[in-house]
């Protein structure tokens, strides 16, 4: 029994950073999203109904001290997504100041609201696409950089697979850094040193 479970811990290993389907304690199928999971598994299993997981990243993904002070300024009552190049820099343990979040809506009050308790500038961007930029100074004397926008498009899976390339269209939910969202496997792709577009239109549209 043992041995079994060490098994499947191990088996489970491989998808650190993504979604599993489970059936009988066996691995059915994964993806970037619980739904894709989900879907990957009815394909060959559609009777059944499978167990849906997370697998953690190991080890877990860190915020940076900078944002780590300022985030008891963040409302917590809606989802805030960290996403694009600030996710693939801390995937690769890079130093970061530029910061791109996602609101489901008002991000024009919001970030505003955020500046005023950060003591911030803020600068609205782009008002008909609800984009904003919030700019401070750390301690050590860096200028750090947030632009906060709303989402293109129904929820924030529409809003990266609308991005450029996989590697840019991964998100966290300042909420919940331990589950990453990476619905076009750009985690995969920045592993192995893959450049790849979101789609075919992707270069055209950016």
């Amino acid at each position: 029994m043992q041995q079994d479970a060490e098994k499947h811990d191990k088996n489970a290993s491989q998808y650190a950073g993504r979604w599993i389907a489970k059936m009988r304690n066996e691995i059915v199928g994964h993806g970037g999203t619980p739904e894709q999971a989900r879907h990957a598994a009815n394909a060959t299993r559609h009777k059944e109904t499978p167990e849906i997981s997370f697998v953690p990243m190991t080890p877990p993904l860190v915020f940076s001290p900078v944002l780590n002070n300022i985030l008891s300024a963040f409302p917590t009552d809606i989802p805030i997504y960290l996403v694009g190049g600030a996710v693939r820099d801390l995937l690769l343990s890079r130093s970061i100041h530029d910061y791109d979040f996602i609101l489901p809506d008002n991000s024009l009050e919001i970030s505003r609201q955020i500046a005023n308790r950060i003591g911030a500038a803020y600068f609205p961007l782009d008002s008909k696409r609800g984009t904003a930029r919030v700019i401070f100074t750390d301690e050590d004397g860096v200028r750090n950089i947030l632009d906060f926008s709303t989402n293109r498009g129904p929820n924030i899976y529409s809003d990266l697979k609308d991005r450029d390339f996989t590697v840019n269209a991964m998100a966290l939910d300042i909420h919940k850094p331990h589950e990453l969202l990476d619905p076009l496997g750009g985690a995969s792709d920045l592993n192995k040193k893959l450049l790849r577009a979101c789609t075919q239109k992707s270069l055209i549209k950016d």
